[in-house]
């Protein structure tokens, strides 16, 4: 029936579990070996109460039918051996499942790790092996690579590493991003120097242009003006000399004119 094969299956999944933490193939293989029949007997032990009761109603059936060949005792014991078998059977079956499944899982982890240590320098795992030969680590990693690898001791030693090379990368990996963020400020400062000397020489530059224009300007001011009073001079100059001449004038004139009453 079902119902017992179902049972040995998880059974069977439950013993590759519990084995697969296991390091030893010897220590390994015995474990299997005792789970294996000491589930198998708790199973049986467990259903056995449960075969009694569906042998005794398919025995009924078929002494109601009238095919019935064997007695009672025997129709019922061969149908327990049959579902013992097919328990212990349904055992072995998820036993081999699970033992798949765990190596999978495992084949996973280990092409991660490989695909990971892929962009990690040698440098890294030469540090890694001088801590490990001076029997120092990480504690705070080791405890987090024993807790991804499920108490898989050698999964752990891989897991560590590969932990332990990803938090140096990374220490790395900051240190660089920290000296380039300051070698970024630094060029931002010297280049804001640069703009305020250039500003300064700028602003000098604009300062000493106005004043030579200012001088420029007054020199062109200065000669307007001394033009503009020269033009004044000449202009007093040539008014005076033709009052002068008018005055001459009239003078000659009335001279002119008494001369000839005289006479």
């Amino acid at each position: 029936m079902l119902i017992y094969q179902g049972l040995g299956m998880i059974f069977g999944l439950l013993i590759a579990y519990i084995t697969g933490k296991i390091d030893g193939k010897t220590l390994k293989l015995l474990s299997i070996i005792v789970l294996y029949i000491l589930f198998g007997i708790i199973a049986c032990n467990i259903l056995y109460e449960t075969m009694v009761s569906a042998a005794t109603f398919q025995y009924k059936i078929e002494e109601q039918s009238g095919v019935a060949t064997l007695a009672y005792e025997q129709f019922v014991h061969s149908k327990i051996i049959k579902w013992n078998v097919g328990v212990y059977t349904s055992q072995l079956v998820g036993l081999i499942i699970g033992y798949f499944r765990i190596k999978r899982n495992k084949k996973h982890e280990n092409l991660k790790i490989r695909k990971e240590e892929k962009n990690i320098p040698d440098d890294v795992y030469r540090q890694i092996a001088e801590e490990l030969q001076a029997n120092k680590r990480d504690s705070m990693l080791m405890v987090k690579a024993i807790a991804q690898s499920k108490g898989d001791k050698a999964l752990a030693e891989s897991l560590y590493i590969q932990l332990r090379a990803e938090y140096i990368v990374s220490t790395l990996q900051n240190e660089e991003k920290k000296k380039q963020r300051e070698t970024e400020t630094l060029h931002r400062e010297s280049e804001s120097v640069v703009q305020t000397k250039k500003a300064q020489a700028w602003s000098k530059g604009e300062e000493l242009e106005g004043i030579q224009k200012a001088k420029e300007q007054a020199r062109q001011d200065k000669n307007e003006e001394g033009i503009d009073g020269l033009g004044r001079f000449w202009l007093i100059f040539f008014v005076i000399i033709f009052l002068i001449a008018i005055i001459v004038i009239k003078t000659i004139i009335i001279i002119i004119i008494i001369i000839i009453i005289i006479n």
